[in-house]
């Protein structure tokens, strides 16, 4: 079927969903040629303006034609319409549900113009598809649904009842133990604009999909998700735009821990370790310093900032007998290297900066800039960078 009898097929489907209702339907002329990879399905979207009520019919015989069809069809690479607003979330789940080799193809173009991310566990047996919905004012909801594989079968589970509803699943893991086989799930969820959390959920695999499981335990007994609540502006301004989720809930597959920050709100960057025995992920510390610096560095009280300049990477903690220390790393190298300098005893003045002297030279430290002295000239100044590059 040549592409111009596809158009008519569209626009014909559009013209009977609208039933005589003056309906715009968003139909492109020009397609390219797509190679079939399985028989032809059909899915039902709804139209772009949904006052209209207008339904349209897409169909499709491979995944890169149906994806191209559901993009184009709302023109979300054209910027033409908020896509979290509008876009067809229902009508990409029938998509992919109509055919089992939708949990191998990536769907690219539908991640990059929409909300939706998927998230792959890494023996390849789980998926998520998590996309975000409006309208919720500063707090993030997030649905999903899971595809998984099941005696060869790919099966499909409806993410209302697994305990990770409004969440945003951003990691997969697949924990092996004996003949058991278990999955940790690292997820997000925003309550307002300066309030979230992050957690870990544990599961096995089933028939009927994910099940949850208590894999961790501490003082209070075991239990299926741990958590850390945690005060965005604060953590971001602290940690250098937050350097990523993991600095807040890691797991170590080495050494089988994981960390979580052990303090709400106000983060320390301290650490509670759960740590593999062979049944539970038990917890053997509950005041553990960063696994995410260089082992010379974990005995200090609290994180006050890392940030950098265009010469280095720094870090200022404050230790146990209220003094400061400052530890600085070339640009672009990780905390977990030896630092290039090292000096402790610094001090807070006005609230405002932090003085750290070092043979002969005084480092001056604020949130816009480091200056380092030696008597009364300036022998080095550096602006602080926004964000993080590493």
């Amino acid at each position: 079927m040549n592409v111009q009898w596809i158009v008519v097929m569209l626009v014909v489907a559009c013209l009977w969903g609208c039933k005589g209702q003056d309906c715009q339907c968003y139909v492109v002329s020009e397609m390219p040629e797509f190679e079939p990879k399985f028989p032809k399905k059909q899915v039902v979207v709804w139209n772009l303006k949904e006052e209209d009520g207008c339904d349209s019919i897409i169909e499709f015989s491979s995944f890169e034609e149906a994806e191209w069809k559901l993009i184009h069809y709302y023109r979300v690479d054209e910027g033409q319409c908020d896509v979290s607003e509008y876009f067809d979330y229902n009508a990409f789940c029938q998509i992919v549900m109509s055919e089992p080799s939708s949990m191998n193809y990536p769907f690219d173009s539908i991640q990059h113009y929409t909300n939706v991310q998927i998230t792959d566990a890494d023996d390849g047996n789980i998926r998520f598809y998590t996309w975000e919905w409006p309208f919720h004012g500063t707090m993030s909801a997030f649905s999903h649904f899971v595809q998984y594989k099941w005696n060869d079968k790919v099966m499909y589970q409806d993410g209302k009842n697994d305990g990770l509803d409004e969440m945003l699943i951003s990691k997969v893991y697949t924990m092996q133990s004996g003949a058991s086989t278990y999955y940790l799930t690292s997820n997000y969820f925003r309550e307002w604009s300066s309030l979230a959390y992050v957690t870990v959920n544990s599961f096995v695999l089933t028939k009927k999909g994910l099940e949850s499981i208590d894999l961790f335990m501490d003082n209070e007994g075991a239990k299926s998700v741990i958590c850390c609540e945690y005060d965005i502006p604060y953590w971001y301004s602290t940690a250098n735009q937050g350097e990523g989720f993991d600095w807040l809930i890691y797991f170590d597959r080495k050494d089988m821990a994981i960390y979580v920050q052990n303090s709400d709100f106000y983060i320390d960057d301290r650490y509670e370790i759960y740590k593999w025995d062979g049944e539970y992920f038990s917890l053997v510390d509950s005041d553990a310093g960063s696994p995410f610096i260089n082992p010379q560095l974990r005995e200090y009280e609290k994180l006050v900032r890392v940030l950098e300049t265009d010469r280095n990477k720094i870090r200022i903690d404050m230790m146990r007998d209220g003094s400061y220390r400052y530890a600085a790393w070339k640009k672009g190298a990780t905390m977990l290297e030896t630092p290039e300098l090292v000096i402790g005893n610094g001090r807070l003045l006005d609230d405002s900066y932090y003085i750290f002297t070092n043979n002969g030279y005084e480092y001056h430290v604020d949130f816009s800039e480091v200056v380092v002295k030696k008597g009364n000239e300036i022998v080095g100044r550096w602006n602080v960078i926004d964000g993080f590059e590493d």
